[in-house]
């Protein structure tokens, strides 16, 4: 209702604290338009494709990773899991470390050739990899990768999502709400986006 929905072109950033949810946000995304018919692939600097698959299933079954990862599933839903690993294998998962946005866009353009894309997901844009030029600051390389990110989801006439890392100032302040001045590097993020969205979960911070 807040964007009335992901616009193909745009370039989104979705940045929150660490343990806030951003990956869940961003599977649970990702899930939901591949359920609808929409080709996505994740570009995850952070997580190992087992482990985003481990987090799928779970979110498929509606079970906890815990339990995933501890075993304690029960017997008679595990046809379930080999039944949830043919739909996953419609999304595209790159776990390469270490990337630019030049690797990131190329993939893009080759994907959209071969199999179709809709939606991009990038788990994190601090964590792209990005040479740096003479007079650089903070935020001038984190520019050029959200630029070339977004320049990738015109080419390719899809949407590019990337998560963000959010300063640990939040954390100093009695209203933990982040802005997007507490985003890392914001200034680049900010010239480059289309849009912005910031996450907040009251129990993180209120049990």
């Amino acid at each position: 209702r807040i964007t009335t929905g992901w616009h193909r072109t745009d370039f989104v950033v979705i940045g929150a604290r660490t343990s806030i949810g951003k990956s869940a946000f961003l599977i649970d995304t990702v899930l939901r338009l591949t359920k609808n018919g929409y080709k996505c692939a994740i570009f995850s600097l952070e997580m190992s494709k087992r482990q985003i698959y481990n987090r799928m299933i779970a979110n498929l079954m509606g079970v906890s990773l815990e339990v995933l990862r501890t075993g304690q599933l029960a017997k008679e839903r595990l046809p379930e899991v080999a039944r949830y690993k043919d739909f996953l294998k419609q999304i595209y998962v790159d776990d390469t470390r270490g990337v630019s946005a030049d690797y990131i866009t190329d993939a893009m353009r080759m994907l959209k050739r071969t199999r179709g894309l809709d939606f991009v997901a990038v788990d994190y844009l601090q964590d792209v990899a990005e040479k740096g030029e003479q007079n650089d600051n903070s935020g001038s390389a984190l520019a050029r990768v959200c630029r070339k990110l977004r320049a990738g989801a015109q080419i390719c006439d899809c949407v590019v999502m990337g998560l963000s890392q959010v300063t640990r100032d939040v954390e100093k302040r009695q209203d933990k709400r982040p802005a997007i001045s507490d985003l890392s590097g914001s200034t680049g993020i900010e010239t480059a986006a289309d849009v912005i969205g910031m996450l907040y979960r009251d129990e993180y911070y209120n049990p």
